[in-house]
């Protein structure tokens, strides 16, 4: 008897009764059977089988689509909500798709990965229904006052990720001091390393939800990498000179800076004795601080001398910038600052820099440190990437008012009236 074509229905429909009669197709049929009883055995419910329904779902090139049925029929149980929230279902779920090497390498257009994500969403929406009924809302709220120390953290990390009306989430992480127990979860790092994972997953999503804004969002990038100050420069005679502290010079076209700065228009063509100098001291400033800015009156926004730039250096231009009434300049170094929280070299320095002044940053009504922190917490980056920059700080000087900070953001957030 001849084989049907490859492509055909029937031999479609052969394999996929080969595959639902192969020892894994038995072994959820199983596992589809224990999860329907209203009461499912705690088995069913624990983390490992989980782990194993979507480790199969991640791994097997053409998984069952049961795997996931299963799964989604145990997130329909009420009775089964305290055991995900105990047990941190949902922060390890989520942190194993994301971590997955097709979701970092195929982000567009992968099936697999859409399922994976679908899926995801669809537990978590089930979830949430009953987290955040009267029901569980009580049974956390007691193991927030009276449960162990791990139930109070498992409990603090799923809330946060879980529910999502805010005056529940007001209840479980302010009045029953839930946000408190997640917060020092992120300080313990060297005692878990997953439940950190966990704890900063928790922090992002609760951020985001209620409200936190990175400034990545709030400001473009630059992408102008013309230099126009070498021709500007070479084109006027050079007829003024500013000296500096280290006692430097750097010679300027009078007229150009003028026009193209109040600060320096009032100081060179006003009232002031420098109006008719040929040399000005311009005290408190560095050489490349001062660099920056005359590429900036130029009409750079950010060519080649702007990068590469030291943190010192940065952090000065964010005051000088403030200083001579260039919120463009401002804006555009804010923004290189908080993108450099991304390098887990420098986000030690930025932050700790951040803290020892006030700085300003226009067209934001946050400081540059709530910048930075608001950024660390919902700013656009992988899970892994902000899992290592908050280790960073956990492990820096900077860990107490870092965490602090967090919680000041999210909390002063929580506590909004809407």
């Amino acid at each position: 008897m001849p084989h049907p074509p490859r492509d055909s229905p029937v031999r479609s429909d052969i394999q996929e009764e080969k595959r639902e009669n192969s020892l894994i197709g038995w072994v959820l049929h199983i596992l589809s059977l224990l999860s329907q009883p209203a009461h499912i055995h705690e088995h069913m419910l624990n983390i490992a089988t989980t782990q194993v329904l979507v480790r199969y779902l991640i791994k097997c090139p053409n998984p069952l689509p049961r795997a996931g049925r299963i799964l989604i029929r145990l997130s329909k149980n009420i009775y089964s909500t305290m055991s995900f929230i105990n047990q941190r279902h949902m922060s390890w779920l989520t942190r194993t798709i994301e971590d997955r090497p097709t979701v970092i390498e195929k982000n567009q257009g992968c099936k697999s990965c859409e399922n994976l994500e679908l899926l995801r969403d669809i537990l978590v929406q089930n979830i949430s229904v009953f987290a955040e009924s009267g029901y569980c809302e009580g049974q956390m709220c007691l193991s927030l006052m009276r449960g162990t120390k791990q139930e109070k953290q498992n409990v603090a990390i799923s809330a946060a990720i879980l529910i999502r009306r805010r005056k529940l989430l007001r209840n479980v992480l302010i009045t029953h001091d839930g946000l408190e127990v997640l917060l020092d979860v992120c300080e313990s790092i060297r005692n878990d390393p997953a439940l950190f994972s966990d704890a900063v997953l928790s922090c992002s999503n609760l951020g985001a939800h209620v409200g936190v804004v990175a400034m990545d969002l709030l400001l473009d990038p630059k992408e102008d990498t013309n230099c126009f100050h070498d021709n500007e420069h070479n084109d006027h005679p050079k007829d003024l000179t500013l000296s500096l502290d280290d006692g430097s010079e750097i010679q300027i076209h009078r007229e150009t800076i003028a026009n193209a700065s109040p600060v320096f228009g009032a100081m060179f063509t006003g009232g002031f004795m420098e109006s008719g100098q040929s040399k000005i001291k311009i005290p408190f400033l560095t050489h490349p601080c001062l660099t920056i800015v005359l590429h900036h009156l130029y009409g750079c926004v950010w060519c080649d001398a702007f990068k590469g730039l030291q943190v010192s250096v940065l952090m000065e231009l964010v005051s000088v910038s403030d200083q001579f009434l260039l919120p463009d300049l401002n804006q555009t170094i804010c923004h290189e600052i908080t993108t450099r929280c991304l390098n887990v070299k420098q986000v030690v320095e930025i932050y700790q820099t951040s803290l020892q002044r006030e700085y300003l940053v226009h067209g934001s009504k946050e400081s540059l440190s709530k910048c930075a922190v608001n950024y660390l917490i919902v700013g656009e980056m992988s899970h892994f990437k902000r899992v290592q920059l908050w280790e960073e700080l956990m492990k820096s000087k900077a860990k107490s008012d870092f965490v602090d900070d967090v919680g000041k953001t999210i909390r002063s957030k929580l506590l909004e009236l809407h």
